[in-house]
């Protein structure tokens, strides 16, 4: 199993969320953590990049993250609309 590891901004990302979404956030950072690299890669210049879909309530979440050596690097979580510019501006 990889180490978590988060990035300083992560926490914000999940701070409001509902409870239910954060339930379903940790059961899937624990499934990262066991196998990270059967999940897809994005394209272009953010191709060291995976991420996984959340839905809940009929919203789509994404989840970025990187593995790094021994660990996972979660960068971000956030709503499908705009979550790629934002991650670009966040990995700078």
């Amino acid at each position: 199993m990889h180490k978590a590891a988060f990035h300083p901004a992560f926490k914000r990302d999940v701070k409001n969320l509902p409870l239910l979404l954060i339930e379903k956030l940790k059961n899937r950072l624990d499934e990262i953590q066991i196998n990270p690299f059967s999940y897809e890669k994005l394209k272009g210049k953010l191709n060291e990049i995976s991420k996984i879909e959340v839905r809940h309530l009929g919203v789509e979440y994404r989840l970025a993250f990187y593995v790094q050596k021994d660990s996972v690097v979660f960068l971000m979580f956030s709503k499908r609309e705009n979550f790629y510019d934002y991650l670009k501006r966040r990995i700078r």
